[in-house]
């Protein structure tokens, strides 16, 4: 009778304690407590599993709430200790393996052990829904190791009968979700898929819709059941949701094919087992540090928000542009390596050989220098105006008629430089391998460029055709451009990989793209011209470049 009564007691203190501290935390599980409710109750007779059992099994399944789960933890060791030297060898452990097993048989599996019990909506509209899963837990939990306490069960349904009928609902919570570390293929390294993958949890979680595992969590729930390995299969996934208890999986690849990185993730719905998305993203040329980039705009299709479109700053990283002061916005080429010149059979001889080039990051105009732009600066310094072109001046054109010197004189001003002719073809690739950026074909190259087919033989307003992949207008045509390079015509053949500036000397400067008054083929973003320094051209104008300095 006496043990009846204290398990009775017990029963009761550790309930109410078990309202407060789910009013306290709010954040925490109903099934949690009431888990712990339950085993400081059994704990008088010893024939339900000890309590330090269960709140290991649940603080397992639940480490991101472990500062409740220690606190209800602590309550129950101390309710248990007038019994625990007589009681010892009756004490049986109940792992994470059969505890999930146990919650299998009530149809019940994941991260909430009584998901009735979780307010995801208003519980006083399935009372009895609710309390039969409550009834069907406690049944179960009491008679998994051979006992049945009746007081207890009695006690811990009318608790939680009280406290659906009347307790206050908690708020809506996030969907939980997991990110498996992305697998790495050919010419990724696996610590850089695991930085990746944990870049891919940061995106996800400033998204703000999903709650987001961590990886120190992961870890602990999948070591025990030998999942903590990069998984890209439906079935591996799933397995790995459920002992997670996450609604939402995301699992993918990172790898490179030749010279293009590919980032492949799909999302994966627990419960119906169905993959809901996958996106991919690429990337051509680039280096390693702009694989970030690639994360953020895959986190942003996946969650249904607008990629990060290029000319936004990514938190920890150089903005990707910057405003001159000219006024002018310079866009980010990345650091990193591409294959400058033109293929074996294609271009002419001085294009010859293809070869790859390492370049630091830097910026570059977004657009050519226009002739209000000089203009402002010929005010400011006293320099005289070019003559017009044979159409006159207009304020939005490019300019035209500078001499290479004129050029240079501009960009210094401002604290800029001129291109090298490798930072200009870079830039004008924005990562592609084709003729054009766009790629091979010639008939689409009106979209990009004013030039001799399109152009009615004179200069057009700046940006009125497409951009290339990197935000960069009028790359090819309206005017071509000053390089900082003197011209070698066999410069390639001994032309040094890493930041290239061209022969030492030379009687020409190299000019790129080509013109309002040039065939396609003078397009290319292989092609190379030149120009005698000291003379204008009315069809050749420039933009300006500037090293990225952190």
């Amino acid at each position: 009778m006496r043990l009846s009564i204290f398990s009775a007691s017990a029963g009761i203190s550790c309930s109410l304690f078990f309202l407060r501290s789910c009013a306290v935390f709010r954040a925490s599980s109903t099934m949690r407590c009431f888990s712990a409710s339950a085993a400081a109750s059994a704990s008088a007779t010893s024939r339900l599993p000890s309590s330090a059992a269960f709140f290991s099994a649940s603080a397992t399944m639940r480490a991101p709430f472990s500062f409740a789960s220690e606190t209800i933890r602590s309550a129950s060791l101390r309710a248990s200790s007038t019994r625990s030297l007589a009681r010892r060898s009756s004490s049986r452990i109940l792992s994470t393996t059969s505890f999930i097993g146990l919650l299998q048989k009530v149809g019940l599996s994941g991260r909430d052990p009584c998901p009735a019990l979780y307010p995801q909506s208003n519980l006083l509209a399935k009372p009895f829904l609710a309390l039969r899963r409550a009834y069907l837990c406690v049944y179960f939990l009491i008679s998994a190791q051979g006992g049945q306490m009746l007081s207890c069960a009695v006690i811990a349904c009318c608790v939680l009968a009280v406290f659906l009928l009347f307790g206050q609902e908690l708020p809506q919570t996030k969907p939980i979700a997991a990110v498996m570390d992305l697998a790495a293929e050919q010419g990724v390294s696996a610590s850089a898929a695991r930085m990746l993958s944990d870049s891919l949890r940061r995106a996800l979680f400033k998204a703000g819709q999903f709650e987001i595992v961590s990886r120190e969590n992961m870890k602990e729930i999948l070591t025990e059941q030998k999942f903590w390995e990069a998984c890209t299969s439906q079935q591996c996934i799933l397995d790995a949701g459920k002992l997670l208890g996450a609604k939402k999986m995301f699992a993918g690849t990172i790898g490179r094919v030749g010279g293009t990185y590919l980032m492949v993730v799909k999302m994966v719905d627990v419960e119906s087992g169905k993959f809901e998305k996958a996106e991919e993203d690429r990337c051509a040329g680039c280096a390693e540090d702009a694989l970030l980039d690639m994360v953020d705009r895959v986190a942003a299709r996946l969650c249904g928000t607008t990629p990060p479109e290029p000319g936004t700053a990514v938190s920890g990283s150089r903005p990707k542009t910057i405003t001159g002061k000219d006024g002018m916005t310079m866009v980010l080429v990345p650091a990193g390596e591409f294959e400058m010149g033109s293929p074996a059979g294609e271009g002419e001889d001085d294009e010859h050989p293809r070869h790859t080039v390492y370049l630091d990051a830097y910026y570059i105009d977004e657009h050519e220098v226009t002739v209000a732009q000089y203009r402002k600066f010929c005010e400011e310094t006293g320099r005289k105006m070019p003559s017009a072109p044979g159409w006159g001046w207009h304020d939005d054109h490019p300019v035209v008629n500078v001499t290479w010197d004129d050029a240079s004189a501009y960009a210094r001003y401002y604290g800029k430089r001129l291109p090298t002719e490798a930072e200009w073809e870079k830039a004008c690739r924005a990562g592609s391998t084709t003729r054009y950026c766009y790629g091979d074909d010639d008939t689409r190259l009106g979209e990009y460029a004013w030039y001799g087919r399109n152009s009615g033989n004179q200069t057009h307003p700046v940006k009125e055709k497409k951009p290339n992949g990197w935000g960069l207008y009028d790359m090819y045509g309206n005017v071509w451009e000053w390089c900082a390079d003197w011209y070698g015509e066999e410069y390639y053949k001994t032309s040094p990989k890493n930041n290239p500036t061209g022969p030492s000397s030379g009687d020409f400067r190299v000019v790129r793209g080509g013109s309002w008054n040039y065939p396609a083929n003078n397009c290319r973003s292989a092609d190379r011209l030149w120009g005698d320094p000291p003379f204008g051209f009315d069809h050749v104008g420039f933009r300006c470049a500037s090293s990225a300095v952190r």
